[in-house]
This record gives C-alpha cells, structure tokens and sequence, in this order.
C-alpha cells in the first residue's frame, strides 16, 4: 500500500516538475550603467540613479502545450546575486501593466517585460557614488538571477544573453 501511495507521489511530483520545466525564462539585454564615478574637472558628476544601475529586458516563454497563467497582482520579482560566498536576494517589484491583472501564455506565446533598478543600494555592497563597482561586478555578474514567483508559477532566469556597458 505504502508503495502504490509513493508510486503515485512520485507520477505526479515529476508531471508538476515537466510542467514547469516547460517555461523558459531568458534575460534578453541587461544593460548597465554607473559602475564607476564621472569625473571632470575633479568634480564628480552625479545623476539621478545610483549606482550601479541596472535595465533588464526579459522574456518568459511558454514552451508547453498547456496555457500558463500569470497572475501579475500576486507575483513577486527578485534579483539574486552572489558575492563572497554570500547570496544576496533584492527584491524589485511584482509586474502590474497597467489594468491588467492576469495574463494567460497560450502554448509557444511569450510575454516581455523589462524592469531597472539601483540594485546593490539595498545590500551590504554599496559603498557610495565615489566608489568604482567595477571588480564587484565582475564576480556578481555571472551569478545574477532574476526571479519571477506568482500563486501557480515559481521560474528562475537561466541566461543572460546580451549585456551592455554604458
């Protein structure tokens, strides 16, 4: 008995692991800016975002032969970074467009989006706008994640396919 129960906990454990398996969540362009001080003159010249400041364009692909539904009052969007060996978890917003508050991906439809933040101005690694984040972002980088999380969808970024320094 004990077995058909397992047996059957398994066959659907691994039908909701395939389901969610079939949503691909890619990180299109992340482009940044402020990674280091302008300086002229001796002056330094600041703007109104805090360094580093980051702009992800994003992409969540239905790859699946069901319809995916997002629930964008619900969902919770984070940024997770290593550094140090420590994992830093920054939360960013959770995805309103405008009136709508759901969106259903039929089977092969994407859904774009794209977000920006100050994301290390919240955790331990900022250090000011004189400092030069540089080296910091060189190790941070190929760790960083984006997380989208809503009522029936919990999906992780797996690559990011374009970044540009500005």
């Amino acid at each position: 008995m004990k077995s058909k129960f397992y047996l059957i906990f398994l066959f659907a454990f691994l039908s909701l692991m395939q389901i969610k398996s079939q949503v691909r969540f890619e990180i299109n362009e992340m482009s940044i800016s402020n990674i280091k001080p302008y300086i002229v003159d001796g002056v330094i010249i600041e703007d109104e975002k805090i360094g580093p400041f980051i702009v992800l364009e994003c992409t969540l692909y239905n790859d699946s032969k069901n319809d995916i539904e997002l629930n964008l009052t619900q969902s919770e969007t984070k940024i997770s970074i290593n550094y140090q060996r420590h994992t830093y978890t920054i939360n960013v917003f959770n995805l309103k467009i405008e009136e709508v508050n759901r969106i259903i991906l039929k089977s092969n439809e994407k859904f774009d989006f794209y977000f920006q933040s100050s994301f290390l101005y919240r955790t331990g690694l900022w250090k000011g706008i004189t400092f030069d984040y540089t080296e910091v972002l060189l190790e941070i980088l190929p760790t960083l994640r984006v997380h989208y999380h809503d009522d029936s969808l919990n999906v992780e970024s797996t690559r990011i396919i374009h970044v540009r320094l500005n």
